[in-house]
């Protein structure tokens, strides 16, 4: 195996698993696929327990999975796989795509640099007797990757005085449909506008402030909109209550679960991407990245999303987009009023967000990040 150019993966879940840090993972291994690396992955899927080959477009891979079984019986059999890997020898360096299976080399990594990727909430949510695990993976790994400026900031309040020894790095993910947002065509004027939410139904997300906003505005004559919210969890029933009583029923749609193509229809068909996101849980449950709005304006949309989290690395006031404090009903309301009123400030903030997500959201620019940290790691 040639040292130069092999990585050794480790992920806590990978697809056909769905999930946030499931499709980072894939997507970082085609990352390297496609810059010429072999790739080896670890990983729980249990379905499959054993070794096995995956191809991609970009190239094979060989991954291991555990197959079932608890926390602690998957984290042996992470870790004993791990050590064989690591005894041959060869690998470049060792990623770990969230903190959590790095701790399967910790004790063994030898000279072997190790990158771990922090995303957001799994940071600051962490069980008691994990805390001092985390904070001593962070301190060890040589390279650590921030999916952004707040989650970065959250993971060194974590560590508060301790010291680290490797290099901390900020790389935004990249977006999911990339070539069909490139080949969009502009938004057309509509008689209506159409408001989009795509999200997980929690507090965290605050569609009931979206709710509350555009009833406002309904209330002030402004009834030419309809709002689509796409997504399944446990405050659906709640919001269909809420939007049922503000007497929005003719403006509002719960479309549950939607597919791929269905979401891509709905960026394509969508004005204005409401996503004023709030930190709850005294701060530790926030949006590290914000996939779903980079994604939107990768279409074209505007986006009106909170201060609290992730976007702020990609969406500018009156540049890309439109930031608000997601508590503020006000603030909310006129900003959601202001992209109402004005065609031609929803085209222009559009366009730029769009041009400026798919010039810097790109997984190839975060693969490239955590090379050249490497690089730069190894010739310190």
């Amino acid at each position: 195996m040639n040292s130069a150019r092999s990585i050794l993966v480790l992920a806590k879940a990978y697809p056909p698993i769905a999930g946030g840090v499931e499709t980072y993972s894939e997507q970082v291994v085609r990352g390297y696929l496609a810059r010429g690396f072999s790739v080896t992955v670890l990983t729980q899927i249990g379905t499959a327990k054993g070794w096995s080959e995956r191809q991609y477009p970009e190239g094979s891979i060989r991954i291991f999975d555990t197959g079932p079984g608890n926390q602690a019986v998957v984290a042996m059999k992470l870790a004993r796989e791990a050590r064989r890997e690591l005894s041959r020898g060869g690998y470049s360096f060792v990623h770990a795509t969230t903190w959590r299976p790095a701790a399967a080399v910790l004790g063994g990594l030898g000279r072997t640099p190790l990158v771990v990727t922090i995303h957001g909430r799994e940071i600051v949510k962490v069980p008691r007797w994990a805390t001092g695990a985390m904070c001593r993976i962070l301190e060890r790994a040589d390279v650590v990757i921030a999916v952004s400026t707040a989650t970065l900031a959250r993971a060194e309040h974590k560590l508060r005085r301790r010291s680290v020894r490797g290099r901390w790095e900020i790389a935004g993910n990249g977006l999911t449909f990339p070539e069909l947002a490139r080949d969009s065509l502009p938004k057309s004027p509509r008689a209506s506008v159409n408001f989009l939410t795509i999200a997980r139904l929690v507090e965290r997300k605050n569609v009931r402030g979206s709710l509350r906003a555009l009833a406002e505005l309904r209330e002030s004559g402004r009834d030419d909109f309809e709002y689509s919210i796409a997504g399944t969890g446990p405050d659906r029933a709640k919001l269909q209550a809420e939007a049922l009583s503000l007497g929005l029923e003719r403006h509002v749609r719960f479309l549950g679960y939607v597919s791929d193509e269905e979401i891509v229809q709905l960026y394509q068909q969508c004005d204005v991407f409401v996503h004023p996101q709030i930190a709850t849980d005294e701060g530790a449950d926030f949006e590290g990245f914000g996939i779903v709005i980079a994604d939107a304006m990768s279409f074209g949309c505007v986006v009106v999303a909170g201060r609290d989290g992730g976007p702020r690395d990609f969406v500018q006031t009156g540049v890309t987009g439109m930031l608000v404090d997601g508590r503020n009903e006000e603030e909310l309301r006129d900003a959601l009023q202001m992209l109402m009123r004005d065609e031609t400030l929803r085209q222009a903030l559009g366009s730029r967000g769009r041009g400026f997500v798919l010039e810097h959201l790109a997984w190839s620019n975060h693969v490239g990040t955590i090379l050249t940290a490497i690089d730069q790691t190894v010739a310190a």
